[in-house]
């Protein structure tokens, strides 16, 4: 099973059925999606036809100064506020694809398209 907090960020990011036409580029609120909560604001942005994700806030605020430790590419032990989660997604008509998603939390990388 892929890891729940990625899956939210997509999920949360493209529910309904009108929303591949909409732009991806902005600001989104994660959810948990076993405690319901928000857990932070990413923002999408569009570079050409591609787009990247950062992490704007944390909605916790004894969490505010966490770092990577469980990363194992060139985010680990990096802050997690500022980090580039979302990477190299492409514009393929109204889908986004080929990108790849992390879970600073858990450290972990997935295949994602939008």
């Amino acid at each position: 099973m892929r890891n729940v907090r990625s899956a939210v960020l997509i999920t949360s990011l493209f529910g309904g059925p009108d929303l591949a036409a909409q732009d991806i580029a902005g600001k989104w609120i994660t959810i948990n999606d076993h405690t319901g909560e928000a857990g932070s604001v990413v923002e999408i942005v569009v570079e050409g036809d591609r787009a990247f994700g950062y992490v704007r806030m944390l909605m916790r605020p004894e969490r505010l100064k966490s770092h990577c430790d469980l990363c194992k590419d060139d985010r680990k032990d990096q802050p997690i506020v500022g980090m580039q989660i979302l990477r190299g997604l492409q514009r393929d008509g109204d889908e986004w694809v080929g990108g790849r998603i992390l879970d600073p939390q858990e450290g972990k990388i997935y295949d994602c398209k939008m």
